[in-house]
């Protein structure tokens, strides 16, 4: 392909003392290429997906942002490179609002106060974006887990990200949730985000 790759991670290595989960990995993702990562539990997909999170730290190797190394010694990093990844257990606080937590570290405030409407706003052109059902005010914990991913998936567009990880993200829905899920991802990746999944052997509904 033309152009520079979004994402390149080189000769990746990752010790557990002295167990080596990881050790001589590449990875290369162009904008707007979807990724999976298939294999057994214990293969090291969630590990390399997690230094490239900044959950953990590499032992060796490096990671280059468009071309360019790129230090990401924790999750402020990785966000700061546009890499968002969503877990199988929901990053989210579920007694905030969906807005609330799209937000989340990142208020919008003026004068000391917070912009709750602006915020409502905003994350609601999100929301409709991606073509989700609930609404901004809504509560977290009154959504399903299909919906939950939504708001994750919002939280990301709303931080720019352009890499996007998941991890199993189909373990708990049904499989028309699951259709709608692979949707959404032909969708963004079409608006050019790169999106690597994490599968078990079977695909996970690939």
């Amino acid at each position: 392909m033309q152009g520079t790759p979004v994402l390149s991670m080189r000769n990746i290595a990752k010790a557990f003392g002295k167990f080596y989960a990881l050790k001589g990995v590449d990875l290369t993702v162009w904008p707007g290429e979807i990724h999976a990562l298939m294999g057994e539990n214990g293969a090291g997909k969630s590990t390399l997906m997690k230094i490239l999170a900044g959950a953990y730290t590499a032992t060796s190797g490096e990671i280059l942002i468009d071309g360019r190394p790129h230090a990401i010694k924790g999750p402020k990093d990785a966000l700061a490179a546009g890499i968002t990844l969503i877990y199988q257990e929901m990053q989210l606080a579920p007694n905030l609002t969906v807005a609330e937590n799209i937000f989340l570290g990142s208020e919008l405030a003026r004068g000391g106060l917070v912009q709750r409407k602006e915020m409502i706003h905003q994350a609601q052109a999100v929301i409709d974006r991606l073509g989700a059902q609930f609404k901004a005010g809504d509560r977290v914990m009154t959504l399903t887990i299909a919906e939950q991913q939504q708001v994750e998936i919002a939280r990301a567009l709303h931080r720019n990200s352009r890499v996007l990880v998941m991890d199993e993200p189909t373990a708990a829905l049904s499989s028309r949730e699951t259709q709608r899920l692979f949707e959404l991802i032909l969708r963004l990746r079409d608006e050019g985000m790169a999106i690597i999944y994490i599968s078990p052997p079977d695909g996970g509904g690939l």
